[in-house]
């Protein structure tokens, strides 16, 4: 009986061992998936606010902006702030808003409805 005792504590102690052995690399690697998750929404947020600033800039430029331009802007900013973008694009964003729309090449959004 005490040999059988033995080895049930020996099978019992390695199951033991092999389970915290999975779970140790399973945390390891949800930890991964969090750092990976992480770092693209960063990088997400850093090609985002690049490309709304460079769309602001040169359209604060030219003085106007287009229908597709805004509604690409618009898309692009609420993206960022779903992704946690602060405020800082807040304030370019709402520079571009209040640009002249322009439908089509010299025509500004008003007159095109005449």
């Amino acid at each position: 009986m005490t040999f059988v005792s033995a080895i049930a504590t020996a099978v019992i102690a390695w199951l033991g061992r092999k389970l915290e052995r999975k779970e140790r690399a399973r945390d390891a690697k949800e930890a991964e998936q969090r750092a990976l998750q992480e770092a693209m929404k960063e990088g997400m947020q850093a090609v985002l606010r690049d490309r709304m600033i460079q769309m602001a800039s040169y359209c604060i430029e030219q003085g106007h902006t287009q229908v597709y331009m805004v509604e690409n802007m618009t898309h692009m900013f609420s993206a960022y702030r779903e992704l946690g973008g602060n405020g800082a694009v807040k304030y370019i964003y709402e520079q571009f808003l209040s640009l002249p729309v322009l439908q089509e090449k010299g025509e500004d959004a008003s007159e095109a409805h005449d």
